[in-house]
């Protein structure tokens, strides 16, 4: 039986604004931006993009902490990036390996072109393609980290259903399609937004990368479900916001990721997800240690319960007795342990490819690893990390410091509470306002897209927007902040700070 996905679908090349050079030129990858191919002038369009600046003043885990040696959202991503490199690697080489009867060379024939051979193509594809999403794949979180991300769909739950209570005259016009997006409010979901809106210029394409490397990104390819049971990975959160249905369908579509109304993962997402897991479950282990809330034994202990692997246990008992300090063996674990999750990930991969491929895989890769390290790891962070004073006590700052920047927006911009609405639009980023405008005005007339100068957007044409489009700012504005620029700014519009 013939794989429902095809490879190449999934490394489409096209842009959601196509350009007649791109349209002009198979969909193979092979368009060139001077030596580059399209697939590297997205990792060139991502690198150098504000969004993943502001990265390196997000949490990982510790909240505003002041020591260097612990992971930003910046360093994470870098991490997570050199893991996806090494899948992307192993996955050209299993393409040459004849022993291998699921993953063939013919599947990315249509790749060859006359100017490299096969092999120099998909090594300019896949890492390229990997990379870029690894380095990315945070870029919509919150300040404060995955605690933000509560606080504001917790906020709009309690918002929207006092909402309800409201006289009709008083309430907000929302749809309840679009109420999903604050109640059930996701980074992976915000971050497709950055991607494909927020970081405009002139037009609502936002960096317009390839339809691949958005297709790669997307780790929960759903518009309006959210399946709790987890019988359906792809449903467990709110994976695409209203604002970007339509950009959604058209990635799917171009990548081959959907049949009818049912959606599929990219197979790269799974090696994506299973880097960004080895990569924030081995450094957040090291970041706790080096915080001093565990000792190097308390791990040894947990990585060896009930593990019966010999070659497993024979290296974790060579790092445990070599004559190092602490610190060098929980260096040298942390090694190993990558390497050995590496490649427990990629075996899993290779035995499920036929699956994987034709969307019936549900779990992530290491789900499946009968040692489960990955799991042992996240017990450590659970109970000793995410429970330490430190983190709680950050924590509820950050809860504090989002509440109050919703509350005081949302006075000002929805309520139009004291006159302070125009303060906060001179406030926000104009070009976040300007995406909103945008938006607005192409959904009513597609085609005027690239005929309008966003230079003659102003306070009128703020007012003017329905409710979504001024929460969508709200949001859109708060998430984007990094820790420290939250604190400071909410410092000031509550009279703490001058």
């Amino acid at each position: 039986m013939a794989n429902k996905l095809e490879w190449k679908k999934l490394l489409s090349n096209k842009r959601l604004k196509s350009t007649n050079d791109t349209n002009s030129k198979p969909d193979n990858g092979t368009q060139k931006y001077g030596i580059r191919n399209d697939f590297e002038s997205d990792y060139g369009r991502v690198i150098y993009s504000p969004a993943i600046r502001r990265m390196h003043d997000k949490t990982q885990v510790f909240p505003l902490s002041d020591d260097d040696n612990i992971h930003t959202r910046l360093t994470h991503s870098q991490e997570v990036m050199s893991i996806g490199y090494t899948f992307a690697i192993k996955l050209i080489n299993e393409i040459y390996n004849n022993e291998n009867e699921n993953i063939v060379e013919e599947e990315f024939n249509f790749l060859k072109n006359e100017n490299e051979c096969l092999r120099a193509t998909l090594l300019r594809t896949v890492p390229m393609i990997l990379q870029s999403v690894c380095l990315f794949h945070d870029i919509g979180n919150t300040p404060f980290g995955h605690f933000g991300e509560d606080t504001i769909s917790n906020y709009f739950k309690e918002l929207l259903e006092n909402n309800k209570q409201l006289p009709e005259l008083k309430r907000l016009k929302i749809e309840e399609s679009q109420e999903l997006d604050f109640t059930q409010y996701d980074g992976n979901a915000q971050g497709l937004r950055v991607l494909t809106k927020l970081q405009i210029l002139d037009n609502v394409y936002g960096l317009n990368l390839t339809s691949a490397v958005l297709g790669t990104y997307i780790k929960y390819p759903n518009t309006e479900t959210r399946d709790k049971s987890g019988d359906k990975i792809g449903n467990k959160k709110h994976g695409v916001f209203y604002s970007e249905h339509k950009y959604f369908q058209q990635i799917m579509d171009n990548c081959g990721l959907k049949d009818g109304e049912t959606y599929f993962r990219h197979p790269l997402c799974y090696l994506m997800e299973a880097a960004d897991t080895i990569a924030y479950r081995t450094m957040d282990v090291e970041d706790g240690f080096n915080k001093g809330l565990y000792k190097f034994d308390h791990i040894l202990q947990v990585v060896k319960k009930d593990n019966d692997d010999d070659e497993f246990l024979k290296k974790v008992n060579e790092i445990e007795y070599e004559s190092s300090s602490e610190k060098t063996k929980m260096v040298r674990l942390r090694i190993f342990l990558i390497d050995y999750l590496v490649t427990k990930a990629f075996d899993i991969f290779k035995d499920n490819y036929n699956s994987i491929m034709n969307g019936q895989y549900q779990k992530e890769l290491l789900d499946d690893d009968i040692l489960n390290i990955e799991d042992k790891l996240g017990n450590i962070c659970k109970n000793k990390i995410y429970d330490s004073d430190e983190v709680n006590s950050l924590e509820v700052t950050g809860y504090s410091v989002i509440k109050g920047l919703l509350d005081f927006y949302i006075a000002a911009i929805i309520n139009k509470k004291n006159g302070l609405e125009r303060k906060a639009y001179n406030l926000i980023s104009k070009s976040i306002i300007n995406t909103a405008i945008l938006e607005k005005v192409t959904s009513v007339e597609p085609s005027i897209n690239d005929k309008i100068d966003i230079s003659k957007f102003d306070f009128e044409g703020f007012q003017g927007l329905d409710d979504y489009y001024k929460l969508r700012i709200i949001v859109d504005y708060i998430s984007g902040m990094t820790d420290k620029y939250a604190l400071m700014h909410y410092q000031k519009i509550s009279g703490q700070r001058i």
